[in-house]
């Protein structure tokens, strides 16, 4: 049995003017994500009896032996983020937008909780400038960004113990348990960083269009 609970909260403001043949667009916001996860389950065999199904798990005398397996578990990680985006557009010509996000999980080290994500892109329409005989648009565009990702594990930084398997003491399974992962308060962010460039176009009274890019992306 599982059962899985995200709650979000998100809200954004924006903000749009122009001013000569520019026009400006803004935009702020805030993000608050909550994640529970809880499970159950438990595995036996050799009933006595098939009649109560899954009903009366006592009925397996795997249970007495020390042969059969219950576990449970509860998970909980928290996501905040800050971000803002400004666009901007010249004539219909020049184009610019900036971007950055301020983003904390509870995921990560105490060391290394919040991580700061920009993103810059540009692009410029060429057919508005040049004369260029059979181009019918010409654009060119250019992007840098950095973005985060999470660990799959909302306790890999702290020090844990886990139970193990069970151990025959004078007469008596025993439990045992042990540790399974270390204190670590400088786990980071996964991070990916993009550059991307690329032309489309669009050729002969628009019967021939098409894009060309290219990117480079590190992950860290």
């Amino acid at each position: 049995n599982g059962k899985d609970l995200n709650e979000l909260f998100e809200t954004t403001i924006n903000y749009a003017t122009s001013f000569g043949g520019t026009e400006m667009k803004l935009l702020g916001g805030y993000s608050y994500q909550d994640f529970t996860g809880q499970g159950f389950g438990v595995s036996a065999g050799n009933f006595i009896t098939d009649a109560f199904t899954y009903n009366n798990l006592n009925a397996a005398l795997d249970f007495p032996n020390g042969l059969a397996g219950a576990g449970s578990g509860q998970e909980n990680n928290k996501l905040i983020a800050f971000f803002g985006r400004a666009a901007f557009n010249v004539d219909d010509t020049y184009f610019f937008q900036a971007t950055l996000r301020r983003e904390g999980s509870s995921r990560f080290g105490e060391n290394n909780k919040w991580g700061l994500f920009p993103g810059v892109s540009a692009g410029v329409n060429l057919s508005n400038i040049l004369d260029l005989a059979g181009v019918d648009n010409l654009k060119l565009r250019a992007g840098y960004g950095v973005t985060g990702a999470l660990p799959a594990d909302s306790y890999a930084s702290l020090a844990r113990f886990s139970t193990g398997d069970f151990f025959l003491y004078e007469g008596t399974f025993t439990q045992t348990i042990g540790p399974s992962s270390n204190f670590n308060p400088n786990l980071p962010w996964e991070t990916k960083r993009e550059l991307d460039i690329g032309v489309d176009f669009q050729l002969f009274g628009y019967k021939l269009r098409g894009s060309i890019y290219y990117f480079n992306r590190v992950t860290r």
